[in-house]
């Protein structure tokens, strides 16, 4: 198996192995903090926590973005989340995924304010029948996790079917020693 393909394949078994795609282990936190059984992908666990569950989502799209840009250069991580945002997620809420982001990841809490002083109020939701809705009244902004989660997941598939056919492709290699893989021992999973 490829490097590549080792970075983007799911594992449901991983026991015995101690060399693992940090995408691969994302992916099973991510199932497991949505109550979702990761060896599985069927059964429930029992349960849940949707906070951190999300912000692996975000930390997933922040990894996936340092390879679909081809650079891991800090000032360069918020173009690299809102094009990848772009390309492979949603292209209408953009923004409001960028704030969530930010509301979560650095205050973990579900308020943002953006440079053009705009205020973001987030409501998380697992309702799957909507994306975002934007409440412009009171700056509220509900969002479903659970289909952010979906998202997320149909971006792998089409990030990985892409990948070879773009320019940052050439940067893999030297993005996947920093990024792709990790060690750990048997006894933490």
């Amino acid at each position: 198996m490829t490097d590549l393909e080792f970075f983007f394949k799911y594992e449901k078994d991983i026991s015995g192995m101690t060399t693992f795609s940090n995408l691969n282990l994302l992916r099973r936190d991510i199932y497991t903090c949505f109550n979702i059984n990761p060896n599985d992908l069927q059964s429930t666990i029992g349960s849940s926590a949707l906070w951190p569950g999300t912000m692996a989502i975000f930390a997933g799209i922040d990894l996936l973005a340092k390879f679909y840009s081809g650079n891991d250069n800090y000032n360069k991580s918020r173009q690299a989340f809102k094009d990848y945002t772009y390309e492979f997620i949603d292209q209408a809420y953009i923004e409001e995924l960028y704030q969530l982001r930010n509301a979560l990841l650095h205050s973990f809490g579900l308020y943002s304010v953006n440079s053009k002083k705009k205020v973001y109020k987030f409501v998380l939701t697992e309702d799957p029948s909507f994306f975002i809705k934007n409440n412009l009244t009171n700056d509220r902004c509900i969002v479903s996790i659970k289909t952010l989660h979906h998202k997320f997941e149909e971006s792998i598939i089409n990030f990985h079917n892409r990948y070879k056919d773009l320019d940052s492709y050439d940067k893999f290699d030297e993005l996947f020693k920093k990024y792709g893989i990790s060690e750990i021992g048997n006894s933490l999973y």
